[in-house]
């Protein structure tokens, strides 16, 4: 039976990651967590948690790295103290895994690494602009996305480190992962609740022409996994977008759900509050070369309609 430790096992990537493993790929998962879970077999604080990796010395067949304080725009916009706590994070866990010899890393990195000026909508093109890979300034970094863009560039590149160490380490970019189990810090099921409530007038948070690529949860977790087996059998080390290519502005994505429950609200926008980039989608073709995403994003609204309680 193949083995996994899952950081972030509590979190909304962690989460979804453990119930695969054990559920559908049938392996045997350790998952350790600062809060408690279903899949969360140790809970430890920030300095525990390092230490705890020192004590456990099994070389497993892949250590899926989701553990991250996130918490939504708010959080990254104002939060200082975020970044040097996610950098502990990332550093304990590179060095743990170059000691101890892990067989493969999954790194989750994100799509808040590529430069806020790729991601403005002004292109002058009614298609959104396409971020690949190559885009990331990794070597010589532009301006990423706040402090939580900084944080996940230096994992990168703590990545970047343990692989000429000899570790195989895959690097996934998520762009706007999404789900009815998600926080209620992150737009989607935000919007889905205020629809739920029949909300009138029906609030949208910055600006309704944010373009955002939603990928369901469920293609995150079984792309990385498609990804991670592509590096296995061609003992390669890829650092790869999750996405699908497709731009949905905020207002289109609250019509769709207001539209799906049957009401059409005012909508109203909120300016004052925490405004993101205005574009950002992916660029999909390496992962579409091994993997298409399946949840199309009606399905995934009606999946959150008929799950989610407010």
């Amino acid at each position: 039976m193949k083995t996994a430790l899952v950081t972030g096992a509590a979190g909304f990537i962690g989460h979804h990651f453990s119930e695969y493993l054990k559920s559908a790929l049938g392996w045997s998962v350790t998952g350790i967590d600062l809060r408690e879970g279903e899949h969360v077999d140790e809970t430890y604080d920030m300095l525990d948690f390092i230490d705890s990796l020192d004590d456990n010395c099994h070389r497993h067949d892949l250590v899926v790295h989701a553990a991250y304080h996130v918490g939504g725009r708010a959080t990254i916009d104002g939060n200082p103290s975020v970044l040097a706590k996610n950098l502990m994070l990332d550093a304990a866990l590179f060095e743990w895994a170059v000691r101890t010899r892990q067989k493969h890393v999954l790194y989750f990195s994100s799509s808040a690494v590529y430069p806020i000026e790729l991601q403005t909508g002004k292109a002058g093109s009614e298609r959104p602009f396409l971020l690949t890979e190559q885009h990331a300034c990794i070597d010589l970094p532009l301006l990423p996305d706040a402090r939580y863009g900084w944080a996940k560039l230096t994992g990168e590149k703590l990545a970047e480190a343990a692989r000429d160490q000899g570790l195989n380490v895959t690097v996934v970019r998520p762009f706007s992962g999404y789900g009815w189990d998600q926080d209620d810090d992150y737009p989607f099921p935000s919007l889905v609740k205020r629809a739920l409530r029949r909300e009138d007038p029906f609030v949208i948070w910055g600006s309704e022409r944010q373009v955002r690529d939603w990928i369901h949860v469920d293609d995150i977790v079984r792309g990385s996994m498609m990804i991670v087996d592509e590096d296995e059998t061609l003992t390669s080390n890829t650092t790869a977008n999750l996405g699908t290519g497709v731009g949905t502005s905020m207002l289109e994505l609250a019509q769709r759900i207001c539209a799906q429950v049957g009401y059409s609200p005012e909508i109203k926008v909120l300016r004052d509050k925490p405004l993101g980039v205005m574009e950002r989608v992916a660029d999909p073709t390496y992962l579409n070369s091994i993997y298409y995403p399946r949840v199309q994003l009606s399905d995934g609204i009606a999946e959150a309609l008929d799950k989610m309680e407010i």
